[in-house]
């Protein structure tokens, strides 16, 4: 952050670079960036699998949209997906790479 603050505030980056940058980071998103870890399965407490995205954000998105937790933040699916939690918003969250299940 602070040398894109520094590179706007000396003239390195203008409005047409920070544009091409913000387009080339739109397609390093899902499984196409190198630090993506596999699908999110949401599963509902029972184990059934309920929905699966390819992202946290995509997950985050599902839950806000299908239950009453309007305030979901992927940070906590993402703990639930490490095995920092058990569940959260009364689902269970895994990572897998099985695209059988997409």
């Amino acid at each position: 952050a602070e040398n894109m603050n520094h590179a706007w505030a000396t003239g390195l980056c203008n409005e047409q670079t920070r544009k091409k940058m913000s387009e080339k980071a739109k397609l390093r998103t899902g499984s196409k960036n190198s630090c993506w870890r596999g699908y999110i399965e949401i599963r509902h407490i029972t184990g059934e699998i309920v929905c699966v995205t390819e992202t946290l954000k995509l997950a985050e998105q599902w839950i806000v949209k299908n239950t009453e937790f309007s305030k979901a933040h992927r940070g906590n699916i993402s703990r639930v997906c490490n095995g920092v939690l058990k569940q959260i918003y009364g689902y269970k969250f895994n990572y897998t790479k099985d695209i059988k299940n997409v």
